[in-house]
């Protein structure tokens, strides 16, 4: 029984780190297109996520690199404008 939870665990930790690198690539080529807002949108997101559903990946480096693609959209708003 143990054994199958921590299966069951490991596969939605799987699932939900899917996910937020897919709101991260989606942001990327947001970014790409010149669509800042829904970049930000996108990697904030991800970001939301990871802090809630995922904290224990904030060790590995998957938060900084959202906060980082996030900074560099916020960059590139300031930088282009409204």
């Amino acid at each position: 029984m143990v054994l199958v939870l921590s299966l069951i665990l490991i596969l939605l930790l799987v699932a939900l780190t899917v996910l937020v690198l897919t709101q991260q690539e989606r942001g990327n080529s947001a970014f790409q297109e010149g669509d800042l807002d829904a970049a930000s949108r996108l990697y904030t997101a991800a970001i939301e996520m990871v802090s809630e559903l995922l904290p224990e990946t904030e060790e590995y480096g998957l938060a900084h690199v959202l906060h980082s693609n996030r900074s560099a959209v916020w960059a590139a708003q300031v930088c282009v404008g409204p």
